[in-house]
């Protein structure tokens, strides 16, 4: 919620163990700066029943001012994390969390932002070949515009919050005609205890 900042949690805990599995079974997992700061989570994998894998953390970071003390720098994890910048960052900060043993990746920036696009090439000269983008609305907004998603999973929980003041899925001007609506094809629907997933695949890929 856009007033209050509570957003957790919205979908219950069957809707998140399916969640972690699909972080087991990606390559990397992407988030903003911005979901960082908010959130500060971990982006590990937590299963019940398994040891999880976790995934490569990539966080998009134009200008390198994630904090030192984020909690995904202070990981017991066998997994890495690679900040991505923009060419302006501060060489002192980049040496620190190098130290940390951070990887901080310079790429291409459109539109003040990292020009996502292109960073996938990148991402694939590093061995990386699957990726779970978990947001939030202004990255996700930037894939769909960059078109790089070629699958997605929309969760809903059963509450209203009965306002205009949340989050949108996506930040930013969207369509101007229904026609141009990212279209979605081969859809499933899953049910989690109360929650419902839509699963599918982007139809212009």
């Amino acid at each position: 919620m856009w007033r209050t900042r509570d957003s957790r949690w919205v979908t219950g805990p069957a809707s998140r163990l399916y969640a972690h599995r699909l972080r087991h079974g990606v390559d990397a997992i992407l988030v903003g700066i911005q979901t960082v700061n908010k959130d500060n989570p971990s982006l590990t994998t937590r299963l019940d029943d398994a040891r999880g894998v976790d995934p490569l953390r990539i966080i998009l970071d134009t200008r390198l001012t994630i904090s030192e003390n984020a909690r995904l720098l202070r990981l017991d994890s066998d997994s890495d994390t690679i900040v991505i910048t923009g060419n302006s960052i501060p060489a002192d900060k980049k040496l620190r969390l190098g130290k940390k043993g951070v990887r901080v990746l310079k790429a291409a920036v459109k539109d003040r932002f990292i020009d996502l696009d292109r960073l996938m090439d990148q991402l694939g000269g590093l061995g990386i070949t699957s990726l779970l983008i978990e947001g939030g609305s202004r990255v996700i907004a930037s894939a769909f515009k960059a078109k790089i998603v070629d699958k997605i999973f929309f969760y809903y929980a059963p509450k209203i919050l009965g306002g205009n003041d949340g989050y949108p899925i996506c930040f930013g001007p969207g369509a101007e005609a229904m026609n141009d609506c990212i279209r979605v094809r081969d859809i499933q629907v899953h049910q989690f205890e109360n929650d419902v997933m839509v699963e599918g695949y982007i139809a212009n890929i």
